[in-house]
This record gives C-alpha cells, structure tokens and sequence, in this order.
C-alpha cells in the first residue's frame, strides 16, 4: 500500500486509478526556459496515473541483471524509479501529495470573451506537453529492444473557448487536431462526452497497462512485493468478466420465454388481485467480500455514526462462522446464479475468510418469489480493522477470531445450495409463503470436535489462538448443514446493499458482489433431496391453485394494490384465458383456506432489524378479512358474463368423506403484527359463521345417513362399523383443550353461546385470546353473544358479506356504548374523588381557623 501525505495506508478499491491536478505548475526544460525567459507554466488541468500498489511496487524493485549486461553499465542495485532520469517521483510536476506519474491529458480552457486564439492557447500547453511526452519516452527508452509498448508515447490536449471546443493528439513531438466542435448543439455536446469517454477507457485498459508492463519488463522481482501481480479486482472500472463473447443460446431462450409468460401473467392483475405461478422464481446474489485492500471503504461507505453499530452487528453472527477460499465463494456464486467470474489471481485464491451464509425465500412486494444467498466474507488480513471499527475489546467476546477447523468442502457447499434451489413448485412456492431463513453451519467428526476442544485449552490464555485458524490442521474437512435462522444476518446485508443501491442501478463498492438470475423451476434439475419447510406441504386446489394473504409496507415501491394473490402451481406457465382463471378461483376459494403472509422483506433502519418476521408457522387458515376474493371475482365475472358466486369457504364438503377435517382448520391463522388491529370482531364474527355452516352441514348429513340405517357419527357422518354415537376422531378432538369454547357447544348439537351463567362464565383458555384488548372473560362470546342475527344462516359468501357489515355496525355500536359507559363510570370516580379531596380540604381549613 503507498502512503497519503498524511502518513495514513491508501485502501485500494476507491476506483481512483487516476489522478489530476489544476493549475499546477510545470517546469519547464532549461533550454526551453531560457529562449522563453521562464522556468514554469500552467495549464489549467492535468490528468496522469496514481502510484497505485502495482505501480509502486515496480518503481521500488530493482533493474533487472541481463539489462545491465546488454548496456554494459553497472547499476548498482539502483531502484527503477533512480534509473529513469529525471525520476518519475521528480517529474516536471510536484509529486507532494498524492503524486500524479506519467500524465496522459491537458485541459485549456478560456472564456468566450477571451482575446486568446487558438494559437496562443495551443502556445500556452505546447511545452508542458512535450514534457509529458518526454517522461513516457524515457521509459520506453530504458527497455529498448524489450519494449512491448506499440503504441508509443501519447499526450491528449483538450482545448476550449465558451461553447467552442478542440481535441488534439501529440504524438512523437507532432501534434494533430482530431475534432472541434461546440456544446451549444445536442450533436456536438454529445460528441465531447462520447471522446472523454474513449479516452479515459483508453487509458484504463490500454495505457495505464502499457506502463505497467514497461515496468515490469525493467524491474528484477528481487523485491517480493513486485513480484506479485496485484490485478486491482477491487477497483470496479478494472474488473476483469468473465465472458464468452457470444451468449449461450439456450440460456437467451429460457430468458425470453421467462421475461414473456411472466407478463402474460402480469397482465392478468388488477387493484382486487394479483395472479402468478410459482415456476417463476428469482435468485438472488449478494456478498459483502471484505479483503484487507478495500475493508476502508467499507468502512466508510456508511455514516460514521453507524459504522461502530454496524460492525458490532456483523462480528455479532461471525461466532460461528465457517472458514472459505475464494475458489469456493466463486463457485457458490456460479451454482446460485450461473454468474461467473474470473478466476482470482493467486494472492487472492491463497485467501481464507471468515464466512457466514444465509438464504431467505419470500414474496416481493410484486408478489414474485424470491430466494437469496447472502454471504458477509471477511478476510483474515481484514478482521482486525472491522475490529478496531466496533470499538469492542480485539480477542474477547464478539471480537474474538472465530474458532475453526478447516476450510468447508465446496462438494458439501455446492451440494447444500443445490438442496435450497431444488423442489417442486408446491415446495418453492411454501418456502416463500413460511418466509424460509436459514444460516449454512459446519459440522465436524469426532476427531475433530476432540481436538477443537484440545487446541481450546491449550490456548485458553494466550494470544496465538486468535492469529490465524489455518494454524491448526484437522484430520477432514468440514461438511455443511443447515439450521433455521431469524433472518437478522440477512437484514444486516440488506441494509448495507439498500444503503448504497441508487434507483435501479445496482451498487458498484468494491466490497459488494451482486448478481441475479431468473428462473422457471419446473426446468431445473437437481438429483438432491429439497431442504424441508416448517410446515409439511402445500394445501393445492383441485385446479392446481392456493391463495394467498399478505401485506406490504407502505413505502415498498414495488407494493401492488391487492393484498390478495392466486398461485398457480400446476401446469405449464401458460398464462389463462379470464373464464379459466374465474373457474381456478372459484373452485380454489369455496374448496380451500387462505395462506397468510407478509412482504415485508427489509428495512434501511439498523435499529429495527429484529422486527421483520421469518419462519412463519400455521399460515393456512380460515380466511376473515375484507373478503377481497369476492371482489376479484366479481370483476372476472363482469367481463366475461357469469354473476355466479361461491356458496362457501375453504370447505371439502364436496370431496371428503365425513366432516373431521373441521378440526383440523385453523380457525386464527398467522397474522402480521402490525395488522392485529382492525375489525377483530368482524373476523371472529366471519370465522363463526363459517364453522356454524360446516357443523350444521356434517351434522344434517349424520342425520340423513342415520335415517337409512347406515351406522355413522353423529357429528362428521364418517361411517363406523359399530353404533357408538360418535367417532374416536370427534371424541378425541372435543378433548383438546384449545377448541373454544363455541365450537365444543356446536359439535354437542348445542348453542354457541348458551345463557351464560357463574358456571360458564370461566374465560377462554384458547390461543386466540390475543385479538381483542379486553381480558377476564370469553372474548369469542364477549364480541359475538348478543347479536340478534347471530344464528341466521348464509345462501352464500355474498350473504355472508352482507350480514359481516351488520354485525360490524351493530358491534361498533356496541363498543362505543361500551366506551361511553366506562368513561361515564369514569368520570363519576374523578368526581368522587374530586369531591372528597374538596371536602377534606375544607375540613382541615376549618380546623386551621378554630385554632387561631
């Protein structure tokens, strides 16, 4: 690393290869200075090469033996930088600062008033020009015969007056005028920014290499730090990708039929719901790759004031982290995304990180399926900079090196994120509706655990256990497992890349390697077993379909309007015609129940990482929200004339064979927690309604099949071989001590809610006594009991709908009243208070004057 003149280490990868100083002076040659009759002029801008490391290393290292040989003039282990006279550190320009070597552009500019010519201007630049020209033929001078510098010195002058504007090239002491024009016109403005562009791309990828390979042809290697080949990878502009030149034509095709069956889909959304299919998945790619070059950066790419808490928050999941090469990091990128990049040079590929992976599948706020692999890598040469940021104690607690065995096996790696990729589409789909997070861990065998612990004691008290984990060799190489995460880490990542992401382009740090790719998952092919979700399977319609609930933050400028969606999850991608998709959704809302999610998938904020949920368990349920399906389907109805309807909800009345399946729906799916408000009475009033039309139903069929003499039970008609009354099935769920209250009394043939009395009026002990804010009584009977319609039956969901907005009127009255009586009570406390505060107080008055 070179020095800033402050004495502080540059941190390769701030994308400054370039340098340029204004209105530097320029000595001028002697014999120049004196027919000018003086030593220095200025030109307005200068622009050369930063003594970057590559640079610097060469022009420290010594010439090489057989050049000395082939001049025949001993050097004595000379620098490179002392052989080229005048040195390059002691060029026409100062080198105090950061220094500016082997400039390549002039800039000239003058007013449109200017009383200067082209001439004068030219006159001005001409000598400070040839200075330039000078240094870069002095050091193709020195490698002679060897030079591999075809194109030779090169020196660009721009030139302007107001709007006017000139480029010439000078090249061996002739200087050519290549292009004038004017900015006052589109065309010629345009032109300016197209030539400022060539030519700093010239100099990034063809001069700036040309020096470097001078250089090299003159050092001797002897200085270790020379001989290594710094290829800059963390300097954006000089990445080398990898790339074939032609794309593959098979991939162009999966990517034009994905891009197309997508928008067919798409187009089928409107403002009361969302239609997709679950073969199209995103994958995504994010790793914060830290090296010692570019751990500065990182550092300050944030707020200062949030760099001490960000670090804290990254060392805080690096306890059990795994040990990589970047090989590894490399190829996991490639399975992930089919993202390759060019192979790391040696320096880097002989690196180890400490290395934590992740992977979430979740809904984004467009109601597409995300997977992502976030990976934070931190070399080992960087470790004790991101230290040193958080401001924690090195080698205790969170700051202490990661203990660990030995690099993980890229087979195992590679192997595991092919378990994440793989699935059906009914798996897929679920793990993105459980909002799956999980970390990849390392396992061990026996030896190594043993002697892990072994090298732990040894070292408990010194400092040689925190230098390097690659000091201790084990006897196998560590395999990978995957373990359920809370999704904090993934946040953590998500922060960094939201902090740095500017509209839709994607953040360029150098520490940042981001790549994406657009898959249809029924076309890949994995032979490994999927990684399992928390909840068994997916509840798939007859039409191939599930439904889904979600909400979405307000700011998410993906959000749609619909907070409904249909899933797809059968078939070919083809998107369907209205009357099929109008069948899907009808079919799929009276037979199944609703998943419930979030798309909450983020936040810019450091202190409210925790509150974004993960691993959402019992999702699908009973369905009691604004029944926005009936909308959905009243608006496909419309367009294609049919006004039917759906006689019921989530009911397998039609296909099971006894009604035992009751006890199995959840009645309170998962709910997002910033959505628990509402109208809770209305859901409960809902979820009531729906659970009275099953209970009668099956009941009514009991009576029926009883009626021809068939032996079945008396509260899900499931055909038994003896007369016993009722199944083990209803007999054993009338037990479970979470069934409300309500439904025991339905499934015995009684009334939801008898009169109560000091023996009924035990609370309920159910789980879904968080929905309303009151507490010591049944809250099922303390919303519902008392409605006059409360036992009306339903033609269907549109007559339930209507009966949902009485009873919501009916319990808003109910609680207003409620309100009032409780403010009223209220207020007489305040007065009785109020009023024998007054009254003693004037007691103790009237005692104060009867003792005067």
């Amino acid at each position: 690393m070179s020095m800033f003149a402050n004495g502080t280490l540059e941190a390769v990868g701030l994308n400054q290869i370039f340098g340029h100083r204004e209105d530097e002076q320029v000595r001028l040659d002697r014999a120049v200075a004196a027919q000018l009759h003086k030593d220095i002029q200025k030109p307005d801008t200068i622009f050369g090469l930063r003594e970057t490391r590559n640079i610097q290393n060469l022009l420290y290292d010594t010439k090489k033996r057989e050049l000395e040989l082939e001049s025949g003039v001993a050097v004595q282990d000379k620098q490179l930088h002392e052989l080229l006279d005048p040195s390059p550190l002691n060029q026409p320009i100062s080198q105090k600062g950061d220094k500016l070597l082997f400039p390549f552009l002039v800039l000239e500019a003058k007013s449109g008033t200017s009383d200067s010519d082209w001439y004068s201007i030219q006159m001005q630049t001409a000598f400070p020009i040839k200075a330039f020209l000078d240094t870069q033929n002095r050091l193709r001078s020195a490698t002679a015969l060897r030079s591999k510098w075809r194109a030779g010195p090169l020196v660009w002058f721009f030139a302007n007056k107001g709007e006017d504007w000139k480029l010439s090239a000078a090249v061996d002491y002739l200087v050519v005028d290549l292009w004038k024009g004017s900015i006052s016109t589109r065309n010629g403005a345009l032109q300016l920014l197209l030539l400022v562009d060539y030519i700093f791309d010239w100099a990034r990828d063809v001069y700036r290499d040309d020096i470097i390979q001078e250089l090299r042809t003159l050092a001797s290697g002897e200085n270790d730090t020379a001989s290594i080949v710094y290829s800059d990878t963390d300097i954006y502009s000089t990445r080398q990708v990898e790339y074939s030149g032609i794309p593959d034509p098979e991939d162009v095709e999966k990517f034009k039929d994905y891009i197309s069956n997508q928008k067919e889909y798409i187009a089928l959304d409107s403002a009361r719901g969302i239609v997709r299919h679950a073969t199209f998945v995103e994958s995504r790619y994010c790793t914060i790759f830290v090296t010692p070059d570019n751990v500065q950066t990182l550092l300050q790419s944030t707020r200062q004031t949030r760099t001490q808490q960000l670090c804290r928050h990254i060392l805080n999941h690096m306890s059990g982290s795994m040990l990589l090469d970047l090989p590894t990091l490399v190829a996991m990128e490639k399975q992930w995304t089919g993202n390759s990049r060019v192979s790391p040079l040696d320096y880097l590929a002989q690196m180890k990180f400490y290395s934590v992976v992740s992977c979430t599948n979740y809904l984004s706020g467009s109601w597409h399926q995300v997977r992502e692999l976030h990976v934070v890598a931190i070399a080992e040469g960087a470790w004790a900079a991101i230290v040193a940021a958080s401001n924690l104690k090195k080698n205790r607690g969170k700051a202490a090196r990661p203990f660990l065995a030995d690099t993980a096996m890229m087979d195992s790696m590679l192997t595991t994120l092919q378990r994440l990729q793989a699935g059906s589409l009914a798996e897929t789909l679920l793990a993105a509706v459980t909002r799956r997070a999980v970390k990849i861990k390392t396992i061990f065998d026996i030896e190594n655990l043993v002697n892990i612990r072994s090298a732990r004691s040894s070292s408990a008290d010194t400092d040689t256990s925190y230098t390097s984990s690659v000091e201790t060799k084990f006897s196998s190489p560590a395999v990978c497992k995957v373990v359920p995460d809370d999704g904090v880490f993934r946040d953590i990542v998500h922060y960094i890349y939201k902090s740095l992401k500017r509209g839709n382009l994607e953040p360029q740090e150098p520490f940042m390697r981001i790549s994406k790719r657009f898959d249809q998952q029924h076309l890949l092919q994995f032979d490994v077993e999927p990684i399992s979700t928390i909840e068994a399977s997916l509840n798939v319609s007859d039409s191939g379909c599930v439904l889904i609930s979600s909400s979405c933050h307000s700011h998410d400028p993906d959000r749609t309007k619909s907070e409904v969606c249909i899933y797809k999850v059968e078939g070919k991608p083809a998107a369907p015609s209205r009357e099929e998709l109008f069948n899907w959704l009808m079919e799929t809302v009276e037979t199944r129940d609703v998943y419930h999610t979030t798309q909450d998938n983020g936040t810019s904020n450091l202190t409210n990482i925790k509150e974004v949920p993960w691993n959402l368990k019992k999702t699908y349920g009973i369905y009691s929200e604004n029944y926005d399906f009936l909308g959905f389907l009243k608006d496909l109805g419309s367009e294609i004339g049919n006004q039917s309807v759906p006689c019921m909800q989530g009911s397998l009345r039609m296909s099971a064979k006894s009604g035992s399946y009751m006890f199995t729906r959840n009645l309170i799916p998962w709910k997002d927690p910033w959505r628990l408000g509402g109208n809770v009475a209305g859901r409960m009033f809902t979820v009531y309604q729906l659970m009275v039309s099953e209970v009668c139903y099956w009941r009514t069929t009991a009576e029926l099949l009883s009626a021809e003499d068939i032996t079945c039970c008396e509260l899900c008609a499931a055909l038994l071989e003896s007369d016993i009354g009722t199944c083990y099935e209803c007999l054993a769920a009338l037990r479970e001590p979470d069934i409300p209250s309500w439904l025991e009394n339905l499934m015995r043939g009684g009334s939801g809610f008898p009169e109560e009395n000091e023996d009924s009026a035990s609370s309920d002990s159910s789980s879904t006594s968080y929905l309303f804010p009151r507490t010591g009584r049944d809250q099922w009977r303390q919303n519902l009991a008392g409605y006059p319609g409360l036992e009306e039956d339903f033609d269907d969901l549109v007559d339930l709908f209507s009966q949902y907005v009485k009873f919501s009127k009916w319990a808003s009255e109910q609680q207003r009243a409620w309100y009032m009586r409780a403010g009223t009570k209220r207020k007489r406390q305040v007065e009785d208070v109020a009023g024998g505060e007054a009254e003693a107080e004037k007691e103790l008055h009237d005692e104060s004057d009867g003792g005067y």
